[in-house]
């Protein structure tokens, strides 16, 4: 992926995360290339400054912090008792800062296509909770589930891949250079 399109993608998520859209959905198949552009957005200025740390969540790993002043030499600091989906969303409702990636959460929210109303709740009051501090919690997968509950606290951020991308980069400059019109949607 060209470093202009990874340097739209990290503006984009730093003006989700500065307009406090307190949960942000990023579809991607590339969740190794959306943790570096995550690492790359913490460490803004912007971020910086107001010592948000970021954090990333898995089912097997649990919470991780991975930047932040807590982190200085080492290369990450594990947060305990974080593993299972609820505890993750106790302990993110208790900062008062942070960038938080959940990696794989959208099964938890809609197992076997159902909503999991307990669940669906507690990320609602957490929205509303969060939205007046400096915390921002992502959520990166394939394709985070419609979840109408949700409509209104979820923006979605659809990340390209790379071949996407690429492809269509290809596309535009075949177009014109061959003075035609090409639609690309």
């Amino acid at each position: 992926m060209s470093t202009e399109s990874l340097q739209k993608l990290v503006t984009e998520l730093d003006v989700l995360i500065r307009a406090r859209y307190p949960l942000v959905a990023a579809n991607t198949h590339e969740e190794n290339r959306f943790r570096r552009v995550m690492h790359a957005v913490a460490n803004l200025k912007t971020h910086k400054e107001k010592d948000k740390g970021l954090y990333l969540w898995s089912r097997t790993m649990g919470l991780r912090q991975t930047v932040g002043k807590e982190v200085k030499g080492k290369e990450e600091v594990l947060i305990p008792e974080t593993s299972d989906p609820i505890s993750v969303l106790e302990y993110i409702a208790k900062q008062q800062k942070g960038l938080f990636v959940l990696c794989d959460y959208g099964p938890y929210l809609a197992p076997y296509g159902q909503e999991d109303p307990q669940l669906v709740r507690r990320l609602r009051e957490l929205a509303w909770d969060i939205k007046t501090r400096h915390v921002t919690v992502i959520f990166v997968e394939r394709s985070f589930p419609d979840v109408p509950a949700l409509e209104k606290e979820v923006k979605t951020c659809r990340c390209r891949s790379s071949k996407e991308a690429e492809s269509r980069s290809r596309l535009t400059n075949i177009s014109a250079n061959n003075s035609c019109r090409l639609y690309l949607v």
